[in-house]
């Protein structure tokens, strides 16, 4: 015996014996070998051996049989396996590629089926990795190290990720192992580490492209297991935002950029994921996470972790657009976001232009929704912003867009006290030939809801001469859009009246619109663009070269709202406002009649219709 301990030569003599030895299935000898392994001891003969025990038929048979001595030693057999290929695949060496990938293609199935039959054994034969330790719970860490296996199989070649995408076992196991709970009934989330945590980055992995995300989506759905799900996303996302700290920032916030994502992944493939996150209100805790994450560091602390937090942002500003936008906005701002984007904003390094891009982006996504009802009632819910924190955010590079946040925020602000103050929810009528002269709250068209009168006498009127030739039209629009939550409301168009008339007296160069003419202001934008058009003939109505309205049932009635401009009346005035987008798909359009009251124009009456982008239909 060499007195220096065994060479290579005997080490590889002793490893080979040892595996000889295992091939038998004896539970002495695997953990022999197991706790013999060296890095430079797994071969080929090893994989064999390891695939052979967790493929057997007969311990597959076992473990589905009630409880014995043989089932049990099957199960504890396979737990055993399970630790040594973790381990092959740590320390996997050039030479092992070829002949792993070919069996674990082969295997996918038995290896993902016998992790899930394993879970009864783990206990004391459950290998600990650095990652694992921390978890008291046996189950919590056999199932974080199948999910390193899983993972780490995942990255050898891209063909052993498309077998595992193509295999329902697969898929079911990561499934389970996401909705598993771990130490104190809580979901599995590793915080140890500066890496992520391997659960949340490998259902990132397999949602990230459309093939996984499809076949990991129906099959969530068909084990209706949805709900819970998208809970144990938001849950682990609230783990992360208590556990947080300066050793595990690193890690914590590369969790939570992953969970995020795979939110957005799932909200905007699945409307069924998408009504469960709303149904557990999950932008406001996602948001609120972050933000509270951001606040357990002080300022010099921050400044060198600021940049991590600016993909989380992005995350949740994608998460926005999905269906029902105002109100994902107001959900965003009641959990804080502003306050989040303000420090990292001032925090992130005046060189870092790409950071500073992306949080631009980030202001601009959500400034233009500042004008809808639902944002603007939750800014003015917000903590202002300290004078410290606003010149702080004042980057050479950021200062004009803040600027305009807050000019928007202040002018929306104003409008909607005053509103508020007159309790005028509905001060809109749908009948051109109104002449109300005070507020009123309205009733809509039961067949469609589209169009809604200050009375009957109104209701009637419009009836006759323009609505009995659009309800139909109108309530087929009506029922798509509120099936795909992308409805404009009469709430928010009687309070885009009151931004209008106090944005168009305000505006610069106003007296210069005669009626005859048409000016353009695009809302749809954080910093409001304006173009002006003649009202010359029937163009009108593709005047704008790169939208479409396919809402032709509305051309009569865009007709009567424009006939002053052939009159000449002096006292009107007409304009158009594109609003931001309600959902995924169109902005909206408001063309509005203003007639001027004491001085100042007011809109009389509105007509709105969906103005979709280049590349974009609606239903006609």
């Amino acid at each position: 015996m060499n007195p220096y301990g065994p060479t290579l030569a005997d080490r590889k003599e002793i490893a080979a014996e040892l595996v000889t030895k295992a091939a038998s299935g004896d539970i002495q000898d695997l953990k022999r070998l197991s706790q013999a392994l060296y890095e430079s001891d797994c071969s080929r003969a090893l994989l064999v051996v390891l695939f052979q025990h967790l493929n057997s038929p007969a311990d597959i048979m076992l473990r589905q049989r009630h409880a014995s001595s043989e089932a049990s030693l099957a199960l504890m057999r396979g737990e055993l396996c399970l630790g040594l290929l973790q381990r092959t695949l740590d320390h996997m060496v050039p030479s092992l590629k070829d002949p792993l990938v070919r069996l674990i293609i082969a295997n996918v199935d038995s290896v993902c089926l016998a992790m899930r039959q394993c879970l009864p054994a783990a206990g004391e034969t459950t290998s600990l990795s650095p990652r694992s330790i921390q978890f008291a719970s046996p189950k919590a860490r056999a199932h974080l190290r199948n999910c390193e296996i899983l993972a780490s199989a995942a990255e050898i070649q891209p063909s052993v990720f498309s077998a595992f995408l193509a295999s329902t076992e697969f898929i079911d196991t990561v499934i389970d192992i996401w909705l598993a709970e771990g130490d104190n009934a809580q979901f599995i989330i590793d915080l140890g580490t500066a890496r992520a945590c391997a659960i949340s980055a490998l259902v990132f992995k397999c949602l990230k492209g459309m093939t996984g995300r499809e076949a990991f989506i129906q099959r969530i759905c068909s084990r209706n297991v949805v709900l819970n799900f998208a809970f144990g996303l938001v849950k682990r996302a609230l783990i992360v935002r208590d556990g947080v700290n300066a050793i595990t920032v690193w890690g914590a916030l590369r969790s939570l950029e992953m969970l995020f994502a795979s939110c957005d992944f799932l909200c905007s493939s699945s409307t069924a994921f998408l009504a469960a996150f709303r149904n557990i209100g999950y932008l406001k805790q996602l948001s609120s996470a972050l933000d509270t994450i951001s606040r357990k560091f002080d300022d010099e602390d921050f400044l060198e972790i600021a940049q991590l937090f600016v993909s989380p942002v992005m995350c949740l500003t994608a998460m926005a657009v999905h269906r029902s936008v105002a109100q994902n906005w107001r959900d965003l701002v009641a959990g804080e976001y502003v306050k989040t984007l303000l420090r990292v904003t001032s925090a992130v390094p005046s060189g870092d232009k790409k950071s500073l891009g992306h949080l631009i982006d980030a202001v601009e996504s959500m400034g233009p929704y500042i004008i809808y009802p639902t944002v603007i009632s939750q800014c003015l819910e917000m903590k202002p912003p300290s004078p410290k924190e606003r010149e702080l955010s004042h980057q050479p590079s950021t200062a004009h867009i803040y600027d305009a946040l807050w000019e928007r925020i202040n002018h929306a602000g104003k409008v909607y006290k005053i509103a508020r103050i007159l309790k005028a929810e509905y001060d809109v009528c749908d009948n051109p030939s109104c002449n109300r002269t005070g507020s009123c709250r309205g009733q809509q068209c039961s067949g469609c809801s589209s169009v809604i009168y200050c009375s009957s006498k109104c209701q009637k009127q419009d009836w006759k001469e323009r609505h009995r030739a659009e309800c139909a039209h109108a309530k087929l629009e009506n029922s798509r859009r509120k099936s795909t939550q992308t409805l404009y409301d009469h709430t928010a168009r009687a309070f885009h009246a009151r931004i209008i008339d106090d944005f168009y007296n305000d505006y610069d160069g106003a007296e210069l619109f005669g009626p005859d003419s048409i000016p353009i202001f695009d809302f749809s934008n954080l910093e409001v663009m304006a173009r002006l058009h003649k009202l010359a003939d029937e163009g009108w109505w593709n005047r704008l070269q790169d939208m479409s309205f396919p809402q032709t049932y509305l051309k009569p009635r865009l007709s009567s709202l424009l006939k002053g401009a052939q009159t000449a009346q002096p006292d009107i005035r007409y304009a158009e406002f594109i609003l931001p987008r309600v959902g995924d798909e169109s902005d909206i359009c408001l063309t509005v009649t203003m007639k001027k009251v004491g001085g100042q124009y007011k809109t009389m009456y509105t007509v709105p219709r969906f103005a979709y982008r280049s590349g974009h239909r609606g239903i006609i």
